[in-house]
């Protein structure tokens, strides 16, 4: 399960645990934004590590360099580093074996 921020696999991987599954024995997790509470679940949670300061200031920055201009603006993406932080909810998962 791949999620748009850390707080939402948190809450996953309480659930996940209450019903009996193991993480990341059933099932991998990944959240993205790094948050500090992303270190308090049992297993630390897997997560992809964004410049948030970069990410609001280029959010300022972009529409306040497009309103200056008189041409049509350029539709170049704004590309920022981002890093995987490998922790203990993504691991290789079992192979069922059979009976």
């Amino acid at each position: 399960m791949i999620t748009y921020n850390d707080l939402m696999p948190i809450g996953f991987i309480h659930t996940v645990t209450a019903a009996g599954q193991s993480v990341p024995r059933d099932v991998n997790v990944i959240g993205f934004d790094n948050i500090v509470d992303s270190l308090l679940v049992e297993r630390r949670l897997t997560t992809i590590a964004s410049p948030l300061i970069s990410l609001g200031s280029a959010a300022v920055a972009h529409p306040v360099k497009r309103s200056g201009r008189q041409q049509s603006p350029s539709d170049e993406p704004v590309v920022l580093p981002a890093r995987l932080l490998v922790r203990g909810s993504t691991g290789v998962r079992q192979q069922g074996g059979g009976t």
